[in-house]
């Protein structure tokens, strides 16, 4: 894999992205973003920062497992990257949750049972708790505290299922590769066919059996792209250009999702390797602010509107500001220092 990319500098939008679709309800301004206006509902920011997301994590997790030095260096690695963070803006959030509550001191520490159970129900993932009661009560989005978390379990499970499924070690390449190609294919039909038969059905431990498969035709796509090197390929170029303009004609003539399932991961991945300009060589040696402003920008939005009622337009501006502010302080004090501590099970070997 090429050192420098845009691969970062992508998340980063695409965690802006999820922001700016936020923006509309938590200001209580009806209607949907820009781009959903734009394409008649067919798509709107958040669900290309989410599927951008996905698909780059596949891609990226991909050579993370392939290049593993054992198992528990794969999982602990994955670990890192999730947990600090998540743990230190949870942590936040009980604290600074008081001054945006109707409780007292007393009250709000000692007899809420919300704010006991708030970090951990929440950092174990798979029994995500969206509110702490009396907390933005008077919003125009009362309750939820953080929306974006709930992504966070199906990306963290995904990190698990590709290594269950990493068929490289036990059958030759290509047939290893030709499953992976299965499973996105069967993965991307049911979840287009059958999505509202899907939508309300439960996997394990809550997950939505839609959200399951859907996600899983991203991730595994961006796994194939990176098993098959289609970074190194001297057509990216092309690839994203072709992808892109067949992607805005899907869009045209209203079969954007079916197309988008075929297209956007190579689209994505391409974009991510084709150009790589200054500014994404330069955002490379700042770090990685993408899993901070994604974390912070929801409880910020909702913050900024409890103190001022903003509009969406406002609330969009001043929340990317404040996420960004948040998803760098996010990397430099936590992130970064905790990915310092990535090789301890390097040369981890379980007993025989």
């Amino acid at each position: 894999m090429s050192h420098y990319n845009n691969l970062n500098i992508l998340r980063l939008i695409f965690a802006l992205f999820v922001i700016i679709s936020h923006s509309y309800p938590i200001s209580g301004t009806p209607g949907a973003d820009w781009l959903a206006v734009a394409t008649c509902g067919q798509v709107i920011f958040s669900s290309i920062g989410v599927d951008g997301f996905f698909i780059i994590s596949g891609f990226l997790i991909f050579n993370s497992f392939k290049y593993r030095k054992s198992y528990a260096d794969y999982i602990w690695k994955r670990c890192l990257r999730i947990f600090p963070a998540l743990a230190v803006v949870l942590s936040l959030t009980v604290l600074i949750g008081f001054f945006f509550s109707t409780s007292t001191f007393y009250e709000y520490f000692w007899l809420t049972g919300s704010v006991k159970t708030y970090v951990l129900n929440n950092l174990s993932l798979y029994n995500l708790q969206p509110t702490i009661s009396d907390v933005f009560a008077t919003n125009p989005l009362p309750g939820t505290i953080n929306g974006s978390l709930w992504t966070l379990v199906y990306e963290f499970s995904l990190y698990f299922l590709l290594m269950f499924c990493a068929f490289g070690k036990f059958l030759p390449k290509k047939i290893g590769q030709l499953l992976t190609v299965a499973i996105v294919i069967s993965c991307a039909y049911l979840s287009i066919v059958y999505r509202e038969k899907l939508s309300v059905l439960e996997f394990f431990w809550g997950l939505n059996l839609y959200y399951v498969l859907y996600f899983s035709s991203l991730y595994f796509y961006g796994s194939l792209l990176a098993a098959i090197k289609f970074n190194e390929s001297k057509r990216l170029p092309l690839y994203c250009i072709a992808s892109g303009i067949a992607l805005i004609l899907a869009i045209k003539f209203n079969c954007y999702t079916p197309v988008a399932h075929l297209l956007l991961p190579v689209f994505i991945i391409s974009l991510g390797y084709a150009w790589v300009p200054k500014i994404s060589v330069a955002y490379h040696r700042v770090g990685d602010l993408s899993y901070g402003v994604y974390i912070y920008g929801f409880p910020a939005q909702q913050t900024l509107m409890h103190l001022g009622n903003f509009s969406a337009t406002s609330l969009m501006i001043l929340s990317c500001i404040a996420s960004l502010a948040c998803g760098y302080l996010s990397w430099t004090i936590i992130e970064g220092r905790a990915m310092r501590y990535k090789a301890v099970f390097a040369d981890y070997k379980p007993a025989s």
